[in-house]
């Protein structure tokens, strides 16, 4: 098992262990006598005929049943006490939005700010707010021993206490298309002072630092921001910017060719400028490109204005 990092995992890893090791005792013997009973009555001569099966036994009935009783009752206990401390949301806790979708995690934060990794303050109650745009998704923390299913259209919740900082992997554990493997992205929990300086960085792409051959920082360009998003918001599922064709239209070539569109409100034929590339992220079934389907969802709400010109100003370097 990996390591436990939250308050309910120590209680979790014990309801595993406890049916685990039940399952084991009943599985032996069973798998004992099954072999034995195979050598025992086996057709010994090929017209030797099967014995006469044993009538019922009531005294047997009682024997297998009334043993079990014990067992499937601390298989209830156990089950209901996890989910209900699971599903009893603390109070006074940081929340945090997430959106999940084909294949890639937005997480929502105060403030407007939003990130494609989950980080998180260690030693508080952290609930996460989610919803779907697609497809069933789920989130699933291993060394938290969290996961809660993400249905379309509805919210799900899910709340954690993480003891100590970490890094780890979080996965939809949900097969929700070609690229559900590739659904990854990093947990991270901080002590607070660390996590309050993660949060002003990540805040506003300008306070980000890109680390330069020679050991020193600068701020980032905005297209240099722009190709940031586009690794880390999820793009790179669908649209490449080699020219390989994926779920999208490559980004390569894009900015000022001339697009044609099966369906479309307003001209059936533009060319790719500002405008073009922030209908798409808002509203991508406005014009869905010939040879493609409508399969993207709207970005609307998470990218402001300042992030979309930045994907812009990429895709401008895209020739």
């Amino acid at each position: 098992m990996p390591p436990s990092l939250s308050t309910t995992a120590p209680s979790i890893d014990w309801a595993f262990y406890v049916v685990l090791w039940i399952s084991l005792i009943l599985f032996i013997p069973i798998i004992v006598l099954t072999g034995y009973f195979l050598v025992k009555y086996r057709r010994r001569t090929p017209d030797q005929e099967a014995e006469p099966s044993p009538s019922h036994s009531q005294l047997l009935e009682i024997g297998w049943t009334v043993p079990t009783i014990p067992i499937v009752t601390i298989f209830f206990y156990v089950g209901v006490h996890g989910f209900i401390d699971g599903r009893t949301m603390p109070k006074n806790a940081y929340e945090i939005g997430v959106v999940a979708q084909k294949w890639n995690w937005l997480f929502e934060y105060p403030e407007g700010v939003k990130s494609p990794e989950l980080h998180v303050p260690a030693n508080q109650n952290v609930i996460l707010t989610m919803r779907s745009n697609d497809v069933i998704h789920a989130v699933y923390i291993p060394v938290l021993r969290v996961k809660q299913d993400i249905p379309p259209g509805r919210y799900s919740k899910v709340w954690f206490h993480v003891t100590e900082p970490v890094e780890a992997n979080l996965f939809c554990a949900e097969y929700c298309g070609d690229n559900h493997s590739g659904m990854i992205t990093k947990f991270v929990a901080h002590d607070k002072a660390s996590f309050d300086k993660w949060f002003t960085e990540i805040k506003d792409w300008r306070n980000w630092q890109l680390d330069l051959p020679d050991g020193t920082k600068r701020k980032y360009l905005p297209a240099e921001a722009g190709e940031k998003f586009y690794r880390e918001r999820g793009c790179q599922s669908c649209h490449s910017i080699d020219g390989t064709v994926k779920v999208g239209p490559s980004w390569k070539g894009l900015w000022g060719s001339e697009r044609s569109f099966t369906s479309a409100r307003g001209p059936g034929r533009v060319v790719a400028d500002e405008n073009y590339i922030k209908e798409s992220i808002e509203e991508p079934t406005a014009k869905v490109v010939v040879n493609f389907q409508p399969a993207m969802p709207s970005f609307k709400g998470q990218f402001r204005s300042d992030e979309i010109d930045c994907i812009i100003q990429y895709i401008k370097t895209l020739k």
